[in-house]
């Protein structure tokens, strides 16, 4: 009999650690851990809403070698395309990047004087430069397919170099750097 009620206890006490373990551990989100290589995208938000623009970004972030994508942002009705380079600190999983994104606009000029026409060109070029920090974590949405999230902030100046008759360099200067609130996922690992 008390063979019986041990071989009985045996399995009841087998079924018991079975059906009470917990999933977890350091590869399951426990500790929060999270795998920086992979394809990024996300936005680039105004902090408070006070600047008439946005940004949006893709990067790839290598196991070796720098992080690089391309970056537009969108403000008072110009369109800045660009590069976005970093690297993702892959203990701290912090991405770490630079925004640089530029355009140029002709202005032409026309006068006449005497009778002699003379056709002026002004070359005005858009710059929009900053940084982005960015913290990279788990996604805790189990029915996502993003593995992991972007959440962060960088801050963009804008600024024209050169000018022309009539151009009102207040729209394409920001005069110091615009905050933004950095939002994004992991799009696909490597």
């Amino acid at each position: 009999m008390k063979a019986v009620l041990a071989v009985l206890l045996c399995y009841l006490l087998f079924d018991a650690e079975c059906c009470f373990a917990h999933k977890g551990g350091p590869f399951e989100g426990g500790r929060g851990f999270v795998v920086t290589t992979g394809n990024y995208a996300g936005v680039l938000v105004p902090a408070g809403l006070t600047d008439n623009s946005l940004g949006i970004f893709t990067v790839n972030v290598p196991t070796i070698g720098l992080a690089g994508g391309t970056i537009a942002f969108f403000r008072n009705g110009y369109y800045y395309p660009g590069t976005i380079q970093g690297i993702a600190d892959p203990d701290s999983a912090i991405l770490t990047a630079v925004a640089n994104a530029t355009f140029n606009i002709t202005f032409t000029s026309i006068t006449t004087s005497g009778g002699t026409t003379t056709t002026t060109d002004f070359v005005v070029t858009f710059n929009a430069n900053g940084g982005i920090a960015a913290k990279i974590k788990p996604n805790k949405h189990q029915l996502s397919t993003a593995t992991a999230r972007l959440t962060g902030s960088a801050d963009i100046t804008f600024a024209t170099v050169g000018d022309a008759p009539g151009f009102d360099q207040s729209l394409g200067n920001s005069f110091g750097p615009v905050p933004y609130v950095v939002d994004g996922f992991k799009q696909s690992d490597l």
